[in-house]
């Protein structure tokens, strides 16, 4: 009697563990998202956006604004952390009616998107402040004249929008040789084609970014009661020397170049250049400089006759 109470027992302990194993089977199959597809395969469900999140906002935007427009193509865009905004920034770069690519700025401002007007460029750059120590971004908008116009200040709302010229490039900025890449964004996939900006945002190495700005302050010429430098070098003030022209720099900003004729005039420090403006009795003319080691500078002017001239300090 004994021996039959303990198989009894054997046989319910064995059907408990039978049925407490296809119940967790059961539950663990519930909780796995998956759909089915025309084929039969079975896949992953694509994750949705939270509602709460800043991509929802955005994905709003996309479908109610910007998808609304008549012959949009080849809709791209690229997710920027800025000091401005706590959330990322959506720059869209899009090809109109007229197969021109524009770019409009998206930036979360509360609960609702701020859009910028809409600018006519296919790149965007990054611009480093000499003044301020720092990387920016820049639309390269193009005109007949092209123009950088400041990321930061259209995303504040500023009604005096930052705007430079190529030409004023290598003053209080420097144009940084390194692309931002956009990213495909497919209407019906939105939710993917965002996660995957921010994947991209995540995943960003800024290795060769931080290396060019590290090469640009190496470069960056300053001055100070002793002469002008860079990190490498230093030149002292005084005349400086190329077969019989001589060329005088001074503490104040001054020049003086005598050769054939007498030359007066100033110098300007734009990024590694040393940019002399001189007037003479008949006509003005200028000479570039950098400098090519210690006590000595470089003329660069192009295809002019003192290119690569070498000019000694005067002992």
């Amino acid at each position: 009697m004994k021996k039959k109470g303990i198989i009894i027992l054997i046989v319910i302990l064995i059907i408990v563990a039978i049925g407490t194993f296809f119940a967790v089977s059961y539950f663990t199959k519930e909780k796995e998202p998956i759909e089915e597809n025309n084929n039969n395969n079975v896949e992953e469900k694509e994750p949705e956006i939270e509602e709460d999140d800043y991509l929802t906002l955005y994905k709003e935007y996309l479908q109610d604004e910007l998808f609304t427009i008549d012959d949009i193509d080849e809709v791209t865009g690229v997710l920027l952390t800025t000091e401005e905004k706590e959330e990322p920034i959506l720059v869209i770069k899009y090809m109109d009616q007229d197969s021109i690519y524009q770019i409009i700025i998206l930036s979360i401002q509360g609960d609702e998107v701020f859009a910028s007007e809409t600018y006519r460029s296919v790149s965007l750059n990054y611009l480093y402040n000499v003044e301020e120590d720092k990387v920016q971004y820049f639309i390269n908008e193009i005109d007949s004249h092209p123009t950088y116009i400041s990321i930061s200040d259209i995303i504040q709302n500023k009604t005096d929008i930052e705007e430079i010229s190529e030409d004023d490039l290598d003053k209080d900025y420097i144009l940084i040789d390194q692309a931002i890449n956009f990213y495909k964004i497919e209407e019906d996939k939105l939710d993917s084609s965002l996660e995957r900006l921010v994947e991209k945002d995540e995943d960003t190495d800024t290795t060769t970014l931080d290396n060019a700005v590290d090469e640009i302050k190496g470069n960056v010429l300053r001055k100070d009661e002793n002469g002008i430098y860079n990190d490498t070098y230093r030149i002292a003030y005084g005349t400086y020397i190329y077969g019989d022209t001589e060329i005088t720099l001074s503490s104040d900003n001054s020049v003086y170049e005598k050769g054939w004729m007498d030359w007066y005039g100033s110098y300007d420090l734009q990024y590694n250049k040393i940019v002399t403006l001189m007037a003479g009795d008949i006509q003005t003319t200028d000479i570039i400089f950098v400098i090519e080691d210690n006590n000595k500078l470089r003329a660069i002017n192009e295809n002019n006759y003192l290119e690569d001239t070498i000019w000694n300090l005067k002992q």
